[in-house]
């Protein structure tokens, strides 16, 4: 169940987290400031889990994922520089909730500005709630089988690596998705009007523009003797329907 509506999602720049803060929904704008890659590595620290890291089932129960932040060789490189978790977790905490963020070493904690605090029992919920705003998921871990050989062992790998590559090529290209809401909609929308929306309003703009789109194509298909069983001839308006 989503913590936030569709109308909060697309109509708000921002939420208010409990005792933590008021988390920023990131721009276009903020998303071209910082690249594709950076901005996807500062997602990284939330879409991690406990799955990932070679912890034993017996001591899952009592280790926070917030805990394994504090490890100072768990290491990430962002363009030229490698940081520790911790301080990748530091500077994306400063780009979401647009505060000075300090780490507290002494109470395993996380200050936001003036009094916003994160901890083991808090972290969870902000993980979520910067997932759910930049519609992105943890990352999915799937425990490899046993082989019975060494061949068998390497075409499961191959296999894997084709999957990596196809969801890599298949992943959405969001200079193609602003191009597409700037040119792709029955009126032009300026370069600066594009730029102050949240990511959030573009992707829904660049999904409601392709709804609109796809019925009017299945529309015409349909007046010149397509068989109507095998088109969506679903109106947008039902599509692009916002809850």
């Amino acid at each position: 169940m989503n913590q936030y509506s569709s109308l909060v999602k697309v109509f708000e720049d921002s939420v208010s987290i409990n005792q933590v803060g008021v988390l920023k929904f990131p721009t276009v704008r903020d998303y071209v400031k910082l690249g594709e890659e950076k901005y996807t590595t500062y997602l990284y620290p939330f879409r991690l889990s406990l799955d990932i890291f070679d912890i034993q089932p017996e001591h899952k129960d009592n280790i926070s994922l917030f805990d394994l932040f504090f490890i100072p060789t768990l290491t990430v490189t962002l363009g030229s520089r490698k940081l520790t978790y911790l301080e990748l977790l530091v500077e994306s905490l400063q780009f979401f909730f647009n505060e000075d963020v300090k780490c507290l070493m002494e109470s395993f904690s996380i200050r936001i500005g003036q009094q916003g605090m994160i901890d083991r029992n808090n972290f969870d919920e902000v993980t979520r709630s910067i997932l759910e705003i930049t519609n992105m998921e943890k990352i999915k871990v799937e425990p490899p089988p046993e082989f019975k050989s060494d061949r068998h062992k390497d075409i499961y790998h191959k296999i894997m690596e084709g999957r990596s590559r196809r969801s890599t090529k298949d992943e959405l290209n969001m200079a193609t998705v602003i191009n597409t809401v700037m040119h792709g909609s029955r009126s032009f929308i300026p370069y600066e009007s594009i730029k102050n929306m949240t990511l959030n309003q573009l992707l829904n703009s660049y999904k409601t523009i392709l709804e609109i789109d796809s019925f009017f194509i299945n529309f015409k298909q349909a007046l010149v003797g397509a068989d109507t069983k095998k088109i969506d001839l679903t109106h947008w308006a039902n599509k692009i329907k916002l809850t």
